[in-house]
């Protein structure tokens, strides 16, 4: 009976694999953009930093949802270690302590 399962239990473990990658990529995307975002206000003048600070919070807010994503994916696919990751990703500190769902507004 067990041999039956094998190809779907494969199946399985091939779409938790897919969604951890895309689940990653989306987090590597969400960290560039916030990172582009604190490039652009440690530059700006004085009279746009405050959008640009508004804009760099709504950003921080998706990463860390995005983590959490990436997180939960992990923790799917047996992964219950998260140091390495968050290292090479250089997720900010205040990414880590948000991470989780996003509040809608």
């Amino acid at each position: 009976m067990k041999d039956a399962a094998l190809p779907v239990e494969k199946e399985l473990l091939a779409e938790k694999a897919a969604a951890l990658g895309r689940a990653g990529e989306s987090l590597a995307a969400a960290l560039a953009a916030l990172r582009k975002a604190e490039a652009a206000l440690a530059e700006a003048p004085a009279e746009e930093q405050p959008a640009l600070r508004a804009r760099r919070r709504e950003l921080r807010e998706v990463a860390a949802e995005r983590l959490w994503y990436v997180l939960v994916q992990r923790e799917a696919v047996g992964i219950l270690q998260h140091e390495g990751l968050l290292r090479e990703q250089r997720v900010p500190p205040d990414v880590r302590l948000l991470a989780g769902p996003r509040r809608r507004r």
